[in-house]
């Protein structure tokens, strides 16, 4: 086989990859392959090897130096092409695909980059109803509320899709329903638009949910401040303790006092101490 920059970083694509095994082409890498070689589409050895989920490839591509984020000319990196090819390639177990994005993150792929249209990972994920793919890139740290350029996140996606395991999936991990995209659509209101009632009916139900649990916070503070300033109204009507109390020593000369309290004196409340009143005339 031919070795450094003589080998054909197009070998794994159409149709020279399907008479090459994951193990050939490991091998061709460790030889010398030219590993960061745009071909076709502008797409290197990893974008092929991460479209049909050759994990070792990728890892072995990696350890070679090859752009973990590398952009072909329509702006893709590997993830967003393995993000893509949830459908499209049946063949390919989840599993597969799953580790592969495992093995892209581990080798410092950007899991927040976006296509020139400002779709990330999820998105993508999400169009696929690849909920495999949707649910590693959650724990790989994908921004689950992310924007595209027109304001549409994940769940909007999912919603307007009709993907109720995908919807389900991405309000259990905290996305929010309530953003709003460029003019004002919410996942709302892609469902209702798309005729999705059972996206509707979920969204009501975690609508109710997030109400009753913010009620419960606004009580909980509010008994919270009631009790704080229960304690501060106490504070101010304690009396200063003279310098000897707090060291629990009695002066031996302290006089008895033999004065009268007048029904004059009060509480000063901005320097905690009791005004002395003045005797009546």
């Amino acid at each position: 086989m031919p070795r450094g920059p003589d080998v054909d970083p197009d070998l794994l694509d159409e149709p020279a990859y399907k008479s090459m095994t994951q193990e050939e082409a490991i091998d061709l890498v460790q030889r010398g392959a030219t590993v960061n070689f745009h071909g076709q589409h502008g797409r290197m050895p990893l974008h092929k090897a991460s479209e049909k989920a050759f994990p070792y490839l990728v890892k072995a591509l990696c350890e070679a130096r090859a752009d973990p984020d590398g952009r072909d000319q329509f702006g893709e990196t590997p993830l967003h092409l393995l993000a893509k090819s949830g459908t499209w390639d049946e063949a390919i177990p989840a599993s597969r695909r799953c580790e592969t994005i495992q093995m892209l993150l581990q080798h410092g792929a950007d899991v927040h980059a976006v296509n020139p249209r400002g779709r990330g990972v999820l998105h993508l994920a999400v169009t696929e109803h690849d909920d495999a793919a949707i649910e590693t890139f959650i724990e790989g740290m994908a921004d689950i509320n992310a924007q595209d350029l027109a304001g549409f996140t994940p769940l909007m996606w999912a919603a307007g899709r009709d993907s109720t395991d995908c919807v389900k999936m991405l309000l259990d991990c905290e996305a929010d329903m309530n953003v709003k995209a460029a003019r004002g659509q919410t996942a709302m209101t892609f469902a209702l638009t798309n005729g999705c009632n059972a996206i509707v009916d979920m969204l009501e139900k975690h609508q109710a949910i997030l109400d009753a649990e913010e009620a419960k916070r606004i009580k909980e503070r509010g008994e919270s401040r009631s009790e704080e300033a229960q304690e501060e109204r106490h504070e101010e009507l304690q009396l200063p303790r003279p310098d000897w109390a707090c060291k629990h020593e009695k002066p031996e000369n302290l006089q008895a006092y033999a004065g009268r309290v007048y029904a004059e004196a009060r509480p000063d409340r901005h320097s905690n101490v009791y005004v002395e009143a003045r005797p009546r005339s």
